[in-house]
This record gives structure tokens, sequence and C-alpha cells, in this order.
């Protein structure tokens, strides 16, 4: 009688991938490291690498996913009533280690890839997308609550969040002069201060993107105007 799959051989197998593809990126970099490296650190076959993954870009699809359902804990205490400036202190504290800890080569790799690999930027962004989308009904939630400002845009805070942390990272690896808590604190000082419900809102996003769209041709008919004879 043929045996039987094991799911949980499966699942540590697979996990083990992970983790000597990660040892190879780190040491290699993303475009460095080769499937038989990573086969070789994994001490499996070429054909057990490619049941679980058929290349590096789905090697690093499922490391992002990985990495996405960790903050899981992080959902289940806003659901619990917990604070989402306070949460996201947290998020943010987390992800700028990942800078600090010399993994901001192995995140620029990735983030250069997608520009190249659309089906990996798609699978990227899948991913990021489900955890934007969690995000912004937790602002939702709390503005709500009357956390933060009820007049600003949850996707325009979320995708400036995401925006923001990405940046202070690459300076926290490439600089160098700031902590991962240090820059996090920061980060959050201007988001309370931001996000509070009595600053005001100065002018909604529609509106200033109308009138980035006009300033440049104000900008060039200034010019003009100046250097006519």
């Amino acid at each position: 009688m043929p045996r039987l799959p094991d799911p949980q051989l499966a699942a540590r197998r697979r996990r083990e991938i992970l983790e000597a593809a990660l040892v190879c990126f780190r040491r290699r970099g993303f475009h460095q490291a080769t499937m038989q490296e990573i086969c070789a650190e994994a001490r499996v076959s070429p054909g057990a690498l490619y049941r679980y993954f058929k290349s590096k870009s789905d090697i690093i699809a499922a490391i992002a996913a990985e990495e996405h359902a960790q903050i899981e804990p992080l959902f289940q205490s806003l659901a619990a009533g917990a604070s989402l400036l306070d949460t996201l202190e947290i998020l943010a504290v987390d992800w700028l280690k990942k800078f600090a800890d010399d993994d901001a080569p192995l995140i620029a790799d990735v983030f250069a890839e997608c520009v190249r690999d659309r089906e990996l930027a798609a699978e990227i962004t899948r991913n990021g997308m489900a955890l934007q989308d969690r995000l912004v009904e937790a602002v939702r939630t709390a503005q709500a609550g009357g956390e933060l400002a009820a007049d600003l845009d949850p996707v325009s805070i979320v995708r400036l969040l995401f925006a923001t942390l990405d940046g202070l990272g690459f300076r926290v690896a490439v600089l160098r002069d700031i902590t991962p808590e240090a820059a996090a604190a920061e980060l959050m000082t201007m988001l309370r201060r931001f996000l509070s419900p009595t600053a005001g809102v100065i002018s909604h996003p529609q509106n200033d993107i109308q009138r980035i769209k006009r300033a440049p041709r104000r900008a060039a008919s200034k010019t003009s105007q100046e250097t006519s004879p």
C-alpha cells in the first residue's frame, strides 16, 4: 500500500528551504545566490526544492507572505481594543529593525527585482495590499472611536505610512545615525501630532493633487516672463 504524504514533514521541509534561502540571500544577495546553493544549504535535492518552489521569486514571495502572517497578533490586539497608534509603533520598530539587522540589502534587491519582474511584483503587491486593506479598516475604526482625525483619507494614511517606513529603514541602514527605536519614536511623534482629531486639516488630497498639477505650468510661465526681452 503506498505511503500517504506527511503534511507535517512537508511543512517542515518547506520551512527549512525558506530558512536556507534567507541564509543564501543574506550572504550573497538575491541575484548572486543560486537555486543550487539553496539546495546545498537546505540539504535537499533540486527535485525536492522545485517541488515546493519553482524559482527564487517564488521563494521571496513566500518569505514576504510569512512576514505578513507574523503581524497577525497585532491585529488581534487591535480587535481586543488596543490603541492603533501604539500598535503602529510596535509595527514600526519591528520593520526598522530588519534594516538595522543587515536585511537592507535583501530588501533593496527585492524592491529592485519587483521593478523588473512584474510577476514577482504582482505577488508582492497582492500580499502588501492585503495588509494595507486591513490597516485601512483599522484606521477607519480608530477614526470612528475618536483616536484619529475623521476627515483624513484612511488609504492615504496607510500608503504614506508604508512609504515613510521604507524611507526611514534605508536611512537607518545607510547612515546608521539613529536606532530603529529612536526612528520609530520620531515617526510616532509626527503621527500623533498630525493624525490627532484636534490637529485640523489644511487641505483635501484631491485639492492638493490639482494644485500640484497646476504648479509646474505656473512656474514655467513665470520663468518665461522673466527671461523675455
